[in-house]
């Protein structure tokens, strides 16, 4: 099973993760030139074993971040890290 990294870069996007506590995780993500930000997310796990077409292999049980399509029920932005924590409390209770 693959664990959700703590630290990454997507679409040149640092994310780096500050807190998680189960399946809840709190993420700031900076880009330079960009306003620094942060999100909640509720962790994504896969259902079933499946291939993608760009050849990408998925394990029953990988962990994910939230698609976009899922954005906002899943996760969260938040632009100060006092009102990211709230969320993070929020749904960690």
């Amino acid at each position: 099973m693959k664990v959700l990294q703590q630290e990454f870069t997507k679409q040149g996007w640092l994310h780096r993760q500050l807190k998680r506590e189960g399946e809840i995780a709190l993420y700031h993500r900076e880009l330079e030139g960009k306003r620094d930000h942060y999100e909640v997310i509720k962790v994504q796990k896969a259902k079933s074993s499946h291939t993608f077409p760009n050849g990408t292999q998925v394990e029953q049980g990988d962990e994910s971040y939230p698609t976009d399509r899922t954005w906002g029920a899943n996760g969260f932005t938040l632009m100060s890290l006092e009102s990211a924590l709230a969320k993070f409390k929020e749904l960690t209770q």
